[in-house]
């Protein structure tokens, strides 16, 4: 793929006669079968040599398919295959980060993960317990199956894209089917979007055809359009932002986004419940539901539109930077299924979104170690599980601040960006460790600090000394009120007893 270029997806209606549409349809198994093969080619070179090359010859595959036929239907088999290896890499990566592996064990595990070098023919000790996280995460992730995959990917060696002759639509696909030299002419009804961006914005049409086979025996596709990739902005400010529970988006300059986004989904959530409900008594599995799939199509294409406004929204303002933590969609307020919907949906639509901000409006986007951002103060910097007393309100056990929770997160996330590498290579022990290290220091230096001092930042928290609350109301400090104060505040011995009044 070139680089510094981006690209745009538009969908495109393929209104094509029944002789058309049975061409294709007699091409789907077929492609079915060239998919699943392909892709089990990339699988056995990837296990047995441990690495990817980055094209495949076809040239000895069966030949029930064109070699160009064969050269789209093996990029689409990668490309199917690169997207499961990056989702295993993320979660391998996760797994060591989690581990109690030796700091040295856990370095070389990175370096592998980040080769993709998993299979390398190598007998050392960290290959070797790469390949047994690799094991694990394969029995929880298959490989993903391509024998019912419904879209074909077309390249414009077997879909060439052309201006139409004659004919009430602006341009067809001449697309190759199973009967060699006799390709059919597809018409394309584009939105015409497509075509103002063509003439403004300097996109160029790529020969790219995707034909997507829907349940109801209709066909839609997408065009490809490349365009040059956005200057990176030098001006304008960061927002931190947080996915909220009560709203799609917490933001570190106090806005909250989507706020009515989770009422829609409360009410989508009790409906999808009920009828799963009625389908399971009437013995009706709910994926042999016309009325299941259109609610669940209903759900994902509202949770789309929703996250890419909101994003089309933060990048249209001052904005040169976005810092946001790992992606979680889930909801304690919504159901199980629910909440798989919205993760699978969330993720995709979310990274395809700031992929897509980053390239297009030139915006950067930096992600952090979300660890302790719920329970940290961006005031004080005072880090308690007590800290949040109601799952949308933090009040701060030290300083007293009071503020909605996903707002408090989304300021500690603003405040993690200046750590290194935004604290994403170290485990959770050691991020409190060090919060409740800098806390107990500020507090050793700062005996003038009062309770909710508003210029208190929250990249420079300090912290008050609790003791004083005791003094003003007359009571002595003693050894068992010092006990109290080590083990509700998570103070070091030493910081304490070093300030603590004699």
């Amino acid at each position: 793929m070139k680089t510094g270029v981006a690209h745009k997806s538009y969908g495109v209606a393929l209104p094509m006669n029944h002789g058309k549409l049975d061409k294709l349809f007699r091409l789907l198994p077929i492609w079915r079968k060239g998919l699943t093969y392909s892709l089990n080619q990339w699988c056995r070179e990837l296990f047995e040599t441990g690495s990817l090359s980055t094209w495949q010859s076809t040239k000895t595959f069966p030949n029930h398919l064109s070699q160009r036929q064969w050269d789209s239907v093996s990029r689409q088999a990668k490309a199917a295959f690169d997207s499961w290896l990056t989702n295993r890499q993320n979660e391998f990566r996760g797994l060591v980060y989690h581990s109690t592996l030796e700091d040295d064990l856990k370095r070389d595990l990175y370096e592998i993960n980040l080769r993709y070098a998993w299979y390398e023919h190598s007998d050392d000790k960290t290959h070797h317990m790469a390949r047994r996280l690799m094991k694990h995460l394969r029995r929880r992730n298959r490989i993903p199956d391509l024998s019912k995959c419904r879209t074909m990917d077309m390249d414009g060696k077997i879909a060439r894209i052309e201006n139409a002759k004659n004919t009430k639509c602006e341009r067809w696909a001449v697309v190759s089917t199973l009967e060699s030299g006799k390709p059919i002419r597809v018409p394309i009804l584009a939105d015409r979007k497509l075509d103002e961006n063509l003439f403004l914005n300097n996109e160029t049409l790529s020969n790219h055809l995707t034909i997507r086979f829907n349940l109801d025996g209709s066909v839609n596709g997408k065009l490809i359009t490349t365009l040059p990739k956005a200057e990176k902005r030098t001006q304008g400010g960061t927002l931190g932002l947080d996915w909220g529970m009560d709203c799609m988006f917490a933001l570190s300059d106090g806005r909250l986004l989507g706020i009515r986004m989770f009422d829609w989904l409360k009410q989508r959530d009790t409906e999808l419940i009920e009828l799963t409900r009625a389908l399971q008594r009437n013995g009706v599995k709910p994926s042999k539901s016309r009325r299941y799939r259109n609610l669940q199509r209903r759900i994902r294409a509202y949770y789309r539109n929703e996250i890419g406004r909101l994003f089309n929204q933060l990048s249209k303002e001052q904005v040169k930077e976005i810092v946001v933590e790992e992606l979680d969609f889930r909801n304690p307020n919504l159901s199980h299924k629910m909440n798989r919907l919205l993760t699978r949906t969330g993720r995709a639509a979310a990274e395809a979104k700031l992929k897509r901000i980053q390239e297009l409006d030139g915006v950067t986007v930096t992600e952090i170690n979300p660890a302790y951002t719920s329970q940290q103060c961006s005031h004080c910097g005072y880090t308690a599980r007590d800290n949040r007393p109601a799952r949308d309100l933090f009040r701060c056990k030290c300083c007293g601040t009071t503020l909605h929770a996903d707002i408090n997160a989304s300021r500690n996330i603003l405040s993690r960006r200046s750590r290194e590498n935004g604290w994403r290579s170290i485990r959770k022990q050691e991020i409190v460790r060090i919060l409740n290290s800098e806390h107990a220091n500020r507090y050793a230096h700062h005996d003038d600090h009062l309770v909710g001092d508003a210029q208190t930042s929250g990249a420079t928290p300090r912290r008050i000394q609790p003791y004083k609350r005791l003094e003003k109301t007359g009571v002595k400090v003693s050894k068992s009120t010092t006990k109290y104060y080590l083990k509700s505040h998570s103070y070091s011995a030493a910081a304490f007893m070093a300030t603590a009044p004699t």
